[in-house]
């Protein structure tokens, strides 16, 4: 039966009842004895291959659920066996403290120590002469009983051969070179128990992978000694993920086993190969299991900080630390939209720090088809970024919560127009406005803010009315320092600049005030990301000045160190809203000097200079008064200023409210889209 046939069935009992009928009366045999190696972030991929497994195998299953963090079985696989008499699970404990001579490959990262925990199956079960060990990353698509009654004399284990590292040759390199010796994918292995105890294999194993470091750690541990004494089997029984995107033709009907080896896990990631049967069994076992289903979540956005060749930019920042880095969890899956498009009408992207970005086909029709494929709950944009996703969503119910960052009306373009060294770029369109505007009139924009301050601009660009709500979402910094550290460092007379090289930063500026104070350090931490060769052209005669020192893109403790060392932080931009490099300077001990300020943050907590339009080279003396009046202030009172922004930072920007508070505004509206009616608002016409 496909995963379609179940969906199609209205209630729970009923597909219960019809997967029953279709049991043939001969699968009422000795029980199938299935083991697992997880921890607690693999409960709900154990949960779907579970579902798939009992939906698509006959006859009782003992299932036995390796783990090193799991104290009890959790409550949505009690459910799950509840709903199936015939399975019967079993939590069999491993410490960890017998694995800790087991050398693990660093440049694996993704791989855990539970790798390792096959290993123990021939003494972890000792009444069981055979066992079906299968990765949670895998799916069953069809019966395994015949593979379960499969003649093992002679073999240590049946499994099939691992075509990818074969055809890189990396079976020759371990010396698995004569006839009869397989390399298979440890993923899914018919174990052979009573041989492998035996001939006390488990210390061969152990022995291997304590004295020298593998590529593939346990894979080809177990490969080297079982050497000869594996059974191959048809490659229907572990078809990997690569082998689904070579041969896809070729498996259109109907794998035994699809295994998931690649990064893009569909349980994170909506678009690997094999997702959509995936998605299928997902879904029947939320059902089983009593789960409300996961939240998925498209993140508008046009870089994310460097990752997959995109800007390093402030938008990047929150999308890669603040959201992505912060709001992700058992309940909500967050993908990164990029505005860069895709080739023809295959989509593109990477996978960073477990997060899928995704760079959208080209065709119109291809990215209404992607949209729907992809079916998430819940917009979220960052500002207008790439929001005109909207205009392609087949979906008109799709609700958008639409975070304000930097609203920029035409009165802030004029300002921005007036530096003439190097001419910032306009972005303004008149038409996204628009298009804001009307999707706020159709009520499918949720509006939240980073700064109360920035609201009115808002309400101006997009033409919003007042009556329009606004909630406020300060953006998060998760401080890099206790802040006791912080009180108590050590300050030098140390100024930085914090952000990108670029026209509207008006780097030049604060060159020329390091010019005029040689008996300070100034530190220049970022880059050009854009138009380089004419902001190279600009900075290059300041490189020359002995006290002016160009760091370069800086990011994690470096950047952290640079602060907590300096004590003033200059900005010189023509425009901003509320730059996180405040914050981040703020957290760090670093008071501001800026022409800028926004929540009055720049007066409470160093000097305001006073508004500076043009190219600004006339307010150098005033940026230098106010960087020297910040050095030499006395000691006591600059950490009296500095413990004040402290307390506001660590307040108003703590991660763990923004996480709390982001999260219920995205079930709150992922419920409204999945229920309209239940909660839903009405429209507030402009």
């Amino acid at each position: 039966m496909r995963p379609s046939d179940f969906l199609s069935i209205p209630c729970v009992a009923d597909t219960l009842v019809a997967v029953e009928r279709r049991l043939p009366r001969r699968s009422l045999r000795s029980p199938l004895a299935v083991a697992f190696a997880i921890n607690r972030r693999y409960v709900r991929p154990l949960g779907v291959t579970l579902t798939s497994l009992l939906l698509n195998t006959p006859g009782p299953i003992e299932a036995f659920i390796l783990s090193a963090d799991l104290e009890t079985l959790p409550e949505p696989l009690l459910k799950l066996q509840a709903r199936f008499p015939r399975l019967k699970l079993q939590l069999v404990p491993v410490d960890f403290r017998r694995l800790d001579s087991l050398l693990m490959n660093p440049e694996l990262e993704h791989i855990s120590r539970e790798t390792f925990f096959r290993y123990l199956l021939p003494d972890l079960l000792p009444a069981h002469r055979r066992v079906l060990y299968l990765d949670a990353d895998t799916l069953v698509c069809g019966s395994l009983r015949t593979l379960w009654e499969l003649p093992l004399e002679g073999f240590y284990a049946a499994g099939v051969p691992d075509d990818f590292n074969i055809r890189q040759g990396h079976p020759n390199a371990l010396g698995l070179d004569q006839p009869g010796e397989h390399y298979v994918n440890a993923g899914v292995l018919l174990l052979n128990l009573e041989a492998l105890r035996r001939d006390r294999v488990a210390d061969r194993l152990f022995r291997l992978s304590s004295e020298r470091v593998l590529r593939f750690m346990d894979q080809d541990a177990i490969n080297l000694v079982f050497r000869g004494r594996i059974r191959p089997l048809p490659e229907r029984y572990n078809v990997t993920s690569d082998s689904l995107r070579r041969k896809k033709h070729r498996f259109r009907g109907h794998p035994t086993i699809l295994h998931f080896t690649s990064r893009w896990k569909p349980w994170r990631c909506s678009f690997p190969f094999g997702a959509w049967r995936y998605q299928a069994y997902q879904r029947l076992w939320e059902r089983f299991a009593g789960l409300e289903p996961v939240i998925r979540v498209g993140l508008l956005v046009d870089e994310f900080f460097g990752g997959a060749g995109t800007a390093y930019g402030g938008y990047g920042f929150l999308a890669r630390y603040g959201v992505c880095g912060l709001i992700p969890n058992e309940d909500i899956q967050i993908d990164v939209i990029l505005a860069e498009p895709g080739k023809k009408n295959r989509p593109g992207g990477d996978i960073i720090e477990g997060t899928c970005l995704y760079f959208p086909p080209t065709r119109k029709r291809a990215f209404r088809r992607w949209l729907k494929r992809a079916n998430y709950d819940v917009y979220l944009s960052i500002e207008a970024c790439n929001l005109r996703v909207l205009c392609k969503d087949p979906n008109p119910r799709r609700r958008v919560l639409f975070w304000i960052q930097d609203p920029r009306p035409k009165a802030d373009w004029e300002e921005i127009a007036t530096v003439k060294l190097f001419p910032e770029p306009s972005y303004w369109d008149e038409a996204l406005a628009a298009a804001v505007h009307h999707w706020a009139a159709q009520g499918r924009l949720r509006f939240l803010s980073q700064a109360a301050s920035l609201n009115a601009k808002a309400r101006t660009l997009y033409a919003l009315p007042e009556a329009m709500p606004i909630t406020l979402l300060p953006n998060p910094i998760v401080p890099p320092y206790p802040r006791e550290t912080v009180l108590a460092a050590e300050k030098r007379n140390k100024v930085v600049f914090l952000g990108r090289i670029e026209s509207v930063k008006r780097g030049w500026l604060f060159c020329e005030i390091a010019k005029a104070m040689p008996e300070v350090d100034f530190h220049v931490l970022g880059q050009s990301s854009r138009d380089t060769a004419r902001n190279e052209a600009l900075i290059a005669p300041y490189r020359a000045l002995s006290n002016l020192h160009f760091e370069g893109h800086v990011e994690g403790a470096v950047k952290a160190r640079h602060l907590l060392e300096a004590k003033v932080l200059v900005n010189t931009s023509i425009h901003e809203a509320l730059p996180i490099s405040f914050l981040e300077a703020l957290a760090c001990g670093a008071l501001l000097v800026s022409n800028q300020n926004p929540e009055g943050l720049t007066e409470r907590f160093g000097v305001w200079v006073g508004q500076v339009l043009g190219d600004g080279f006339e307010a150098v003396p005033r940026f230098v008064d106010a960087i020297r009046s910040l050095l030499n202030l006395p000691e006591d009172v600059r950490r009296r200023r500095v413990a004040a922004a402290l307390d506001e930072v660590l307040t108003v920007h703590d991660p763990e409210r923004f996480r709390t508070h982001l999260r219920a505004l995205i079930k709150e509206e992922a419920a409204r889209f999945r229920h309209p009616g239940s909660a839903a608002e009405p429209p507030l016409r402009a």
